[in-house]
């Protein structure tokens, strides 16, 4: 019978082999089951050994499925691998893996989509202003979503 840091390991590696997991999430998941500290630490160290607890890869994961199937900009998953106390070395590295995979989200379907929802008796103005609002709350930086709701206002009969 394992003892009780070898169970607590054990039930780590499961949890880690479900999807590409945050140190920070499997360090909750171990203190939710009444793991010590040091024991914390331990299964730590010997899942990033064993290749289940990986900071680049998860990084590089969430970034990509955030731009690829969520729309988010890379404003947005900077700030999420942030809330998750990964070092900013490794984040800028995953949207720079993004950006090279070409898995950025295309701002101007995800704009004329919105547009698409909005009153259609909205002025210039608020509709802008909206649009706007939407982008960054995507995680667009400013000049990339002014840009884009500019051409799509142009082009709008």
């Amino acid at each position: 019978m394992p003892n009780p840091s070898q169970r607590l390991f054990m039930r780590a590696t499961r949890y880690c082999a479900t999807r590409e997991r945050a140190p920070q999430e499997v360090r909750r998941y171990l203190e939710r089951h009444g793991a010590s500290g040091a024991e914390i630490g331990t299964i730590l160290d010997q899942l990033q050994q064993g290749g289940f607890l990986d900071e680049a890869r998860y990084a590089r994961a969430f970034a990509r499925d955030r731009a690829r199937f969520s729309g988010w900009g890379s404003l947005k998953i900077a700030a999420a691998l942030r809330a998750k106390s990964l070092p900013q070395s490794t984040i800028d590295q995953a949207l720079a893996t993004v950006r090279e995979e070409g898995d950025t989200p295309d701002l101007s379907s995800i704009l004329r989509k919105k547009r698409g929802t909005l009153k259609p008796d909205l002025g210039p103005h608020e509709l802008k202003v909206r649009l706007m609002r939407f982008a960054a709350s995507r995680g667009f930086a400013y000049e990339e979503a002014i840009e884009h709701i500019d051409r799509l206002l142009r082009h709008e009969p």
